[in-house]
C-alpha cells in the first residue's frame, strides 16, 4: 500500500483510506481501553458500567464484560459483513454502538 492510499503505515501494519477501515482502526485503542476499565469494575464485583454501583449479573454477548441488568439490553445484532443472520445478543450500549463500525465490509 503506498502512502498515498494509506491511513496508516507502520512496519508491517497497513490500514487504507477508506472510511469503513479508518473507523476500523481508530476504534480498536477506545475499545481496549473501555473494556480494560469494565474488567477493573468486574473485579470489584461492580456492574461494568462506569459509576454504576450494582453488583454485575450478566454477560455483554460482544466483549465479554459483566453488568447489572439494567445496563445491558436484548438487541438482534447484524451479522458481521452481511454473513449469515442477525442474531438476538445481550450486549452493552458501547457494544451496540460498535455494530454500526464492524458490520461494514
Amino acid at each position: 500500500m503506498c502512502e498515498e492510499h494509506a491511513y496508516y503505515l507502520e512496519g508491517y501494519d497497513a490500514v487504507c483510506v477508506r472510511p469503513a477501515c479508518t473507523a476500523k482502526h481508530d476504534d480498536l485503542p477506545r475499545h481496549h481501553e473501555y473494556v480494560g476499565g469494565v474488567r477493573l469494575r468486574n473485579r470489584d464485583g461492580l456492574c461494568g458500567l462506569e459509576g454504576c454501583p450494582q453488583p454485575h449479573s450478566f454477560d455483554c454477548a460482544k466483549c465479554g464484560g459483566r453488568f447489572c441488568i439494567r445496563h445491558l439490553s436484548d438487541q438482534l445484532y447484524p451479522a458481521v459483513s452481511g454473513r449469515g443472520d442477525a442474531e438476538m445478543a445481550i450486549v452493552c450500549a458501547h457494544c451496540w454502538d460498535r455494530r454500526t463500525i464492524w458490520s461494514k465490509a
